[in-house]
């Protein structure tokens, strides 16, 4: 029987993480509908789609392949940790989305002794 251990990770670095995924995002499939309101951060958003369109498709891609395995990693801490199903797909989704604010506690988890 497996453990059924989860935490969320922190509401900053998901917010953050969040917040440069949709940008990147924006910026690599609509720069110009990124919001004036961001200021400087939208302006280089808007200036890395549409001046830098091939480096923004590479960064995306990676961002997308990174997330992944960090995703399939925390999956096999789960497995490896013995936690239940759920846990193990919470992880996992956590992981996917937001990547190492997710992991790093994760990795610190100590499965106790039976």
């Amino acid at each position: 029987m497996g453990k059924d251990y989860f935490r969320t990770a922190s509401p900053f670095w998901t917010g953050l993480i969040g917040f440069g995924l949709v940008l990147l995002t924006m910026a690599t499939f609509a720069p110009d509908k990124i919001p004036w309101y961001l200021g400087k951060v939208g302006g280089l958003g808007r200036y890395m789609g549409t001046e830098k369109p091939e480096l923004t498709w590479y960064l995306f891609l990676a961002t997308i392949v990174i997330h992944v395995a960090e995703a399939a990693y925390a999956y096999m801490l789960c497995c490896r940790f013995d936690l239940t199903s759920s846990a193990t797909k919470k992880w996992t989704f956590q992981t996917l989305l937001f990547g190492v604010a997710s992991l790093s506690l994760l990795r610190k988890y100590k499965p106790q002794a039976e």
